[in-house]
């Protein structure tokens, strides 16, 4: 069964997955887009416990039919003990009984094999924003943290900034950054970044030793085209045009 967590950080992006299912899904949830970190298989949900007990763990999946403690046991002693891991169940078994004491005990995923990948990014993408919502939620101070490392991240990486850098900065799924960015800054992330490309653009422009292609490059641009183009729709002028008059 795997087991699944996030990397420390202001906020884990890398989610913790403990797992216990024949074949390689663990592999598959560690590798894929998702976000989570495979920590390894326990051979039964006994061993799944004494994992969870000295190790923090986001995500179980993990099958029912397990020797010497099944997954529906599993759920039980996780739902007594009041823990915060999330149990996925990836089950051949259709069974009404298995699904019924399993929503009892707080378990919101049940897939039935055969299952195909999609399916299963789909389910780990929505524990993945429901984990990050719920962290943040917990540590309101992380907001200001948060607020912070992305903006600095920007003013100091506008050449070369992107979400996915940053969230993995974050150690954060890019969605949720995205998210999460324009709800805290009260605009998107690529607005954020262009302007903070054009102010610069602005500050080198002031300089008569460089040209306008040097500035683009240093801005981030590989196309001086594309950069004029982009500060004639911030500032309303050409690079050139702005060069003159700065210099008057």
């Amino acid at each position: 069964m795997p087991v699944g967590r996030p990397n420390k950080s202001t906020y884990n992006s890398r989610l913790r997955l403990l797992y216990h299912i024949p074949g390689s899904w663990g592999d598959f949830v560690n590798s894929s887009t998702v976000g989570f970190e495979c920590l390894g298989n326990a051979e039964n949900g006994r061993r799944a416990l004494e994992f969870i007990q000295t190790n923090p763990v986001d995500v179980i999946l993990s099958d029912i039919v397990m020797p010497v403690m099944n997954g529906i046991e599993l759920a039980r002693r996780l739902h007594e003990q009041g823990s915060g891991c999330k149990l996925v169940f990836l089950s051949g078994h259709k069974d009404f009984e298995y699904a019924q004491q399993a929503l009892a005990y707080g378990v919101r995923y049940y897939i039935l094999k055969p299952t195909r990948h999609k399916e299963i990014t789909e389910i780990f993408l929505k524990l993945r924003e429901e984990l990050d919502e719920s962290r943040a939620a917990e540590e309101p101070l992380h907001s200001d943290q948060w607020v912070e490392i992305a903006s600095r991240y920007i003013a100091e990486h506008y050449a070369d900034a992107s979400l996915d850098t940053l969230a993995e900065l974050l150690h954060m799924h890019p969605f949720y950054v995205s998210k999460l960015f324009k709800q805290k800054m009260g605009r998107s992330f690529s607005d954020s970044l262009m302007e903070a490309k054009m102010r610069a653009a602005a500050r080198l422009l002031a300089n008569p030793a460089l040209k306008t292609y040097e500035v683009s490059d240093q801005v981030g641009y590989t196309s001086a085209k594309n950069f004029t183009r982009a500060f004639k729709s911030f500032y309303g002028m050409t690079p050139y045009d702005y060069k003159n008059s700065a210099h008057k």
